[in-house]
């Protein structure tokens, strides 16, 4: 029973990370659109922040003087 459960306790996570996250490599891996989509969104999020930092910079440039 106890040799069970310590089974059990190291598969069980293996088997919910596949059912959960391994769908979504697969779609990703073989759907050109979905890759240039997620690929687009990662972009924009890495502007935006570059943006924001500048931002940032430039008023506290601007509170300084």
């Amino acid at each position: 029973l106890a040799i069970e459960s310590l089974i059990t306790f190291i598969i069980q996570p293996l088997l919910t990370y596949t059912y959960c996250c391994t769908q979504f490599y697969v779609y990703g891996f073989f759907c050109k659109s979905f890759r240039t989509d997620f690929l687009e969104i990662l972009h924009l999020q890495q502007a935006n922040r570059v943006k924001q930092g500048t931002t940032a910079q430039t008023v506290n440039l601007k509170g300084r003087n």
